[in-house]
C-alpha cells in the first residue's frame, strides 16, 4: 500500500537538519548564525507557502467535481469518537471537519483521498470521495428517506454511488493539460 502524501503538516522535524537546509536554500550562511526561534519562524513561513498551495490545488479540485463530494468518518473527541459526513461543495465546506484541529494531513492511497485532523481532543479522519451521476440522482431522490447517517452509508459504501477522488491523478493531468491551453 503506497501512500502518497499531499500535506501534512504535524510536526516532525530535527531542528539541526531544518538548520542546514536554510543554509542549503541560502537564507543563512552559517548553521551557528540561525536561532531555534529562526528556525520555528521559517518552518511557520514555509508551512504557510505549502498550506496556500495545497489549499489553492484542492479548491480547484472541488470547483471541478461535477456532482457535490461527500467526507464522511469519525471525529475524536473528549466522549470517544463520533461518526459522521458531510456533504463539500467547496473547499471552506472542509473547515466542518478541521475546525479547532492544530495539525492536518492529507493523503491518498490507490486514489482513496484521506484527511486526518488532530486537536486537543483527538484526531479526526475521513475519507473524501465523488458522487456519480447515480449516487447525485439518487441523494436527491431519497434525501428525505433517510437519516444523514444512512445516507451517507449508502453512498460512500456503493461503487455505483461514489467513487475514489483521485486528485493525485488529477492534479497531474491539470498540470499537464493547463500550461497547454
Amino acid at each position: 500500500m503506497k501512500v502518497k502524501q499531499i500535506y501534512n503538516n504535524y510536526p516532525d522535524y530535527n531542528l539541526d537538519e531544518v538548520k542546514a537546509q536554510m543554509v542549503e536554500c541560502e537564507v543563512y550562511e552559517t548553521v551557528e548564525e540561525i536561532t531555534d526561534d529562526m528556525v520555528y519562524s521559517w518552518m511557520d513561513d514555509e508551512n504557510n507557502l505549502n498550506w496556500e498551495d495545497f489549499k489553492e490545488e484542492l479548491t480547484t479540485f472541488i470547483d471541478k467535481q461535477k456532482h457535490s463530494m461527500l467526507l464522511v468518518g469519525y471525529a475524536g473527541t473528549w466522549r470517544g469518537r463520533m461518526s459522521g459526513g458531510i456533504y463539500v461543495n467547496k473547499f471552506d465546506d472542509l473547515y466542518k471537519f478541521w475546525k479547532d484541529c492544530d495539525y492536518i494531513k492529507v493523503y491518498e492511497v490507490r486514489g482513496r483521498l484521506f484527511i486526518e485532523a488532530s486537536h486537543h481532543d483527538g484526531t479526526n479522519k475521513a475519507e473524501l470521495r465523488c458522487l456519480t451521476d447515480k449516487g447525485q440522482a439518487y441523494r436527491e431522490k431519497h434525501d428525505y428517506d433517510f437519516t444523514d447517517e444512512e445516507m451517507h452509508t449508502k453512498l460512500m459504501n456503493n461503487s455505483k454511488y461514489s467513487k475514489a477522488a483521485n486528485f493525485i491523478k488529477f492534479e497531474i493531468s491539470s498540470t499537464l493539460y493547463g500550461c497547454c491551453q
